[in-house]
């Protein structure tokens, strides 16, 4: 790990603290109530042996494995999280290697280079406006050295130049160059499980109380449901305060991978990158939303083309200036553009505001590296193939049908486009 990056700030410190304490706390109180379950299936077994060897009979002996069944249940409940099927897909993702396409693997060399974190076990593209570094298993990376994998979504290469791209995942390495943010990971996993045991386990109880018509087991399961109750009561009252310590841990992270990404680049391309960020997801988003209500009439061949031609639009609209084949955006202009309801998925959420962002990024220290004004796509290797590859994935995903009209004209989507969504000027 190298000293030259920049190191966390007292505040971010200070939040890291909070953070730790709380999760603590938390992992305390959990390893406490998984003792108590444990004595249970121990109390309630010697209870049960003891009934059958008083009275042995039918009676007793569905008595004896009813109470056993409630410690199991109960211990069952605390730990199924682990079993949990992880429903993240990669059906619309693409892996690619340092031979498909050498000169981006070049780009996060050159970022590993500078700060000193693991090369990602793989590397995918995606379709969405987005860059994010994640494990490929979240539980077990909080006790054993699991690889983190790199995706890199082609929505964001479409709208970026390299040297901004450069930033994205500068800031994207950022998050792990700093051992102090494997905490990250902890409450993440605290949070998963306050989630699956107190937010999402209704279909569990149900299944308790009524999977079995024997009048013994439902009592069972009515009395297992009970100690449940008892138990996400417990869990709850600790999870506001780990909410709350670990959106303000988030936010500094995010400041810190921002302080990161700006030392080994340069802060104007990363200023320029975020600000063209709404702009960029917005075409994209409604140029997929196009397709979406069309109710299978037409679907497009690339995607990624009319996400261009929207920017163009909608920066004309807007009186956006053209720079370097991009529009440039202002600071005052961001506002403007998220009004869709399509949400694209951020494993790094409670993100700080963006003017909170450029405002600290101006202020950060910075190698302040050439600019690299060349457009992102270019460095994809067959990018028009991989955009047609990556829409088909992508339509997939959201289950739309492959029965409409290809629309693999700019002109004729922009037409449909504007039939469909009048532009009203308003003075």
């Amino acid at each position: 790990m190298t000293n030259n990056l920049p190191p966390i700030s007292s505040t971010y410190r200070s939040k890291l603290i909070s953070a730790v304490i709380s999760v603590s706390l938390f992992f305390v109180i959990y390893l406490i109530l998984i003792l108590i379950s444990l004595l249970m299936i121990f109390l309630l077994g010697y209870g049960a042996i003891r009934l059958v060897a008083l009275y042995a009979n039918y009676f007793t002996a569905i008595i004896a494995l009813g109470l056993i069944s409630i410690g199991f249940i109960v211990f069952y409940f605390l730990i199924k999280f682990i079993f949990k099927k992880n429903t993240y897909t990669t059906r619309h993702l693409i892996e690619i290697d340092r031979k498909s396409q050498p000169e981006l693997f070049g780009i996060i060399d050159e970022i590993i280079r500078e700060t000193k974190v693991s090369t990602p076990g793989k590397v995918f593209l995606s379709p969405e406006v987005n860059a994010s570094v994640s494990y490929s298993s979240p539980f077990w990376s909080m006790f054993l050295p699991v690889k983190k994998n790199l995706t890199i979504g082609i929505g964001l290469v479409n709208s970026l130049t390299v040297g901004e791209l450069k930033t994205v995942l500068a800031h994207e390495f950022g998050h792990f160059s700093q051992r102090s943010m494997k905490i990250g990971g902890y409450v993440n996993q605290a949070e998963k499980i306050i989630f699956d045991t107190v937010y999402n386990n209704k279909d569990f109880e149900n299944s308790i109380k009524h999977g079995s018509g024997h009048w013994a087991f439902q009592i069972t399961g009515v009395i297992s449901v009970g100690f449940i109750n008892v138990f996400q009561y417990i869990l709850k009252m600790f999870s506001d305060f780990l909410f709350k310590n670990n959106a303000s841990l988030r936010r500094e992270m995010e400041f810190h991978a921002d302080a990161v990404a700006t030392y080994v680049t340069n802060p104007k391309e990363q200023a320029s990158s975020l600000l063209r960020l709404e702009l960029s997801n917005a075409a994209f988003n409604n140029a997929f939303m196009f397709y979406a209500d069309s109710n299978n009439q037409y679907l497009p061949e690339n995607l990624f083309e009319n996400q261009t031609l929207l920017m163009k639009v909608f920066s004309e609209r807007n009186n956006h200036l053209f720079e370097h084949g991009l529009p440039k955006v202002d600071l005052e202009d961001i506002t403007r553009y998220n009004k869709t309801n399509v949400k694209i998925e951020d494993q790094w959420s409670y993100h700080p505001e963006t003017d909170k962002r450029i405002e600290m990024i101006r202020k950060n220290e910075t190698k302040n590296i050439a600019e690299n004004n060349n457009l992102a796509k270019n460095i994809i290797r067959g990018y028009s193939e991989v955009c047609k590859i990556l829409t088909s994935k992508y339509l997939t995903l959201y289950n739309i049908k492959s029965t409409g009209k290809i629309i693999d004209d700019n002109d004729l989507f922009l037409q449909l486009y504007n039939e469909k969504y009048p532009y009203r000027l308003i003075s």
